[in-house]
């Protein structure tokens, strides 16, 4: 709600309001610096509005940890472990809210054949 950011005296994000229903997809588009990630990483957690609120399901999330947010992004450019195989890296983030490996070994597999890529899991990207 009326979600603000500024950086010193430059005003980035004016007043935004978004809302969402469950299983709504939203596309931001807009040009280089125009402040797409600045709201993306206030939603996340992982940047703070100048002044505004955040609703996740109705409940104000601000304080609420990144990790308790349920929320994910994807970055532009890609954040792959070099050393790690593209089996792993799809599941790092399972691996590290401690699913089971069992479990965490089902759904890289199902996510591998969704994107027709069963064949490089052992590669490193």
């Amino acid at each position: 709600r009326d979600v603000r950011k500024n950086y010193g005296s430059v005003e980035t994000l004016k007043g935004i309001d978004i809302a969402l229903e469950n299983g709504e997809f939203l596309v931001l588009l807009g040009s280089s610096g125009c402040g797409k990630s600045t709201l993306l990483n206030i939603i996340a957690g992982l940047a703070e509005a100048t002044s505004g609120d955040v609703l996740i399901g109705g409940r104000s999330v601000l304080g609420v940890h990144p990790k308790n947010r349920d929320i994910a992004m994807v970055f532009q450019s890609y954040a792959l472990y070099p050393n790690l195989t593209v089996s792993r890296n799809i599941g790092f983030g399972l691996e590290m809210r401690k699913v089971p490996a069992t479990e965490r070994d089902k759904a890289v597999r199902e996510t591998a054949r969704l994107l027709q890529i069963e064949t490089l899991l052992d590669r490193k990207p």
